[in-house]
């Protein structure tokens, strides 16, 4: 084997200790409004984690992704309607949560919709879940619901249970509750 051109400045993939599941005061970074697949309405929440040990883990991740076509490392997605067409109770949470804990925001209906988000402040609890990659199965963690800061720091937010794939024997442990973030059937870059 001859030795790859521009091999010595080339980085390695650096895989970092995965994020413990639990909660997190997290940092709005990014919001779009959007549809799933299905033509429903959506909001995409690109989070950061603002306080703690894991302070600035998704954009110290970001930052050293050197991929043409990156994304951003940790999104989550929630509808905006119920099946009947009106408002989501998971979206209810998400926007009540962000106005109880950040002083002197209300929610800005129309254009300013998003403008007005980023930048707020958020309590998110990640859970982990179980996928299979090249046979194997393994785990990542991810945004399950929305809580208030409050809550979070007073200790009063569990670490949710494991979501297990089904079709390995697991049992899949979504949480029924309203203000749980819904499987959206949508892979959409930011």
């Amino acid at each position: 084997m001859n030795k790859p051109n521009n091999y010595e400045n080339t980085k390695a993939y650096a895989g970092g200790a995965p994020l413990p599941a639990g909660p997190y005061i997290c940092k709005v970074i990014d919001i779009a409004e959007m549809q799933s697949k299905k033509g429903k309405p959506m909001v995409k929440v690109a989070l950061d984690i603002a306080e703690g040990p894991e302070a600035g883990r998704f954009q110290e991740q970001y930052r050293n992704d050197d991929r043409m076509d990156k994304k951003w490392p940790c999104v989550m997605y929630q509808l905006t309607e119920d099946q009947e067409g009106n408002c989501s109770r998971g979206f209810k949470t998400l926007l009540d949560c962000l106005e109880d804990d950040n002083p002197g925001y209300t929610t800005v209906w129309g254009e300013g919709f998003c403008a007005a988000i980023k930048g707020k402040m958020l309590g998110v609890v990640f859970r982990r879940e179980q996928y299979e990659y090249n046979g194997e199965l393994k785990w990542s963690c991810k945004p399950n619901s929305v809580r208030h800061i409050a809550d979070i720091r007073e200790g009063k937010v569990k670490v949710p249970e494991d979501k297990l794939l089904k079709d390995h024997g697991g049992i899949a442990l979504a949480d029924p509750k309203a203000d749980s973030f819904e499987e959206i059937d949508a892979d959409v870059p930011f």
